[in-house]
């Protein structure tokens, strides 16, 4: 799973096909297939480009955003504790 959008649906990446699913009260509503985009751009279109609609708590990171700072932000913030 991607992440949950503040929509509150989930966005799940199939890599055999590259088709992200969108699931919401448990049905698949929409289906994308990446065809020759990548997973970074989806992730930052749903944050950018779609209206009203962001990433509730965002799981994955485009290569280019830094993927591993959150990740090292919250150790240096657990290690200060």
């Amino acid at each position: 799973m991607l992440d949950e959008d503040s929509e509150e649906a989930s966005h799940v990446y199939r890599t055999f096909d590259e088709a992200i699913f969108v699931i919401q009260n448990g049905k698949s509503v929409q289906r994308f297939s990446l065809d020759w985009r990548s997973v970074d751009d989806y992730v930052t279109s749903v944050r950018d480009d779609i209206e009203e609609c962001d990433w509730e708590d965002q799981h994955y990171y485009a290569d280019y955003e830094g993927p591993f700072e959150p990740r090292v932000r919250s150790i240096t913030m657990e290690g200060a504790a």
